[in-house]
């Protein structure tokens, strides 16, 4: 054992002339996600896992060294001549069935984060709304339609009161329209004499790319 209580790169040789694998095996396991941090120019000594000495290079090389080779340094300790000392652990090579499978995750997270977007935010509203919740209603439509998701409003009229509710509802419509124009383009479904449905889909989707005239004007001048 060296002073500080850590194996050191003789105890490591002697191990393996002992033949002695199950030692080194589970010493490396215990070391191997306790890598210090060390400065990129400091010299180490690098061995592979039969013991052998690979190289002598500074601790930045040996890290883009063990990264090529897929192999992660371990660290053991300082030898008597101060040089750092490291020995390469195998990392588990994926197979190509591993590869297809965390491809296919990331294809299905980015798919949802896309459905995420597509999925319209409905709303029920009663014809009769007060100013106050409308408008409280008008706002998260808003945040909605800027992030680019489509809006649905369903505005619920009483039946037996359909005459002066449905006066009612076309004001709401057109105040909904006066409110969200400018963010969304707004098509009525259905209406019937107890509901009317609103869908409110974002501009940015109905943009087409094509230069409009007025830009086509800006670029001729």
């Amino acid at each position: 054992m060296g002073k500080n209580g850590k194996p050191n790169c003789k105890v490591f040789e002697n191990a393996l002339e002992r033949e002695q694998p199950s030692v080194l095996s589970r010493w490396l396991s215990s070391k191997a996600d306790h890598v210090q941090s060390f400065d990129s120019k400091d010299k180490c000594s690098i061995f592979d896992q039969n013991g052998m000495l690979v190289k002598e290079t500074t601790f930045g090389q040996a890290k883009l060294f063990a990264s090529s080779q897929n192999f992660r340094l371990v660290y053991m300790s300082k030898n008597p001549d101060g040089l750092l000392c490291f020995s390469l652990q195998q990392l588990p090579v994926k197979t190509e069935k591993g590869k297809a499978i965390e491809e296919n995750t990331s294809e299905l997270s980015r798919g949802k984060k896309k459905d995420t977007k597509a999925v319209a935010k409905e709303y029920k509203i009663k014809a009769s709304i007060a100013d106050r919740d409308l408008d409280i209603k008008l706002s998260q439509m808003h945040s909605h339609l800027s992030k680019g998701k489509q809006v649905i409003i369903f505005i619920k009229e009483n039946k037996s009161q359909s005459s002066v509710l449905l006066k009612e509802g076309s004001e709401l419509v057109k105040k909904i329209k006066d409110e969200l124009d400018n963010l969304c383009k707004l098509n009525q479904d259905y209406s019937n004499a107890t509901t009317t449905r609103l869908t409110l889909t974002p501009k940015e989707t109905l943009v087409s790319p094509s230069i409009s005239s007025k830009e086509k004007n800006v670029v001729k001048q």
